[in-house]
């Protein structure tokens, strides 16, 4: 994720699939769109950069790469974050009259 946003490179991930991660993490999506959802995987990735006890050079690099990515990530604008992930389709198997709309 960090690398196609940094170059702005599409990804296959759709932000819906993004925020269903973050919420079975325990990381509860703020409504801030792709960016704020990039901004919370980092936060994601330090609580399990800690968890799995990563040696304190490596956690300190991971750290510094991260805080990097933050700065340029807040200058970025929403619309170059959005692009980077793949848009939603709709399925066909969607029934054309639902029962529960009128007409």
């Amino acid at each position: 994720v960090k690398g196609s946003v940094e170059d702005g490179r599409r990804m296959r991930l759709q932000i819906h699939e993004l925020e269903s991660l973050l919420r079975r993490e325990g990381v509860e999506p703020q409504g801030h769109g792709a960016k704020g959802a990039v901004a919370e995987l980092l936060l994601l990735r330090r609580r399990e950069i800690t968890r799995l006890g990563y040696d304190s050079a490596s956690a300190q690099q991971f750290e510094s790469r991260d805080a990097q990515f933050e700065m340029a990530l807040a200058l970025m604008s929403p619309d170059h974050v959005d692009q980077c992930f793949a848009v939603a389709t709709y399925s066909e198997d969607v029934p054309a009259e639902d029962a529960t709309l009128p007409g």
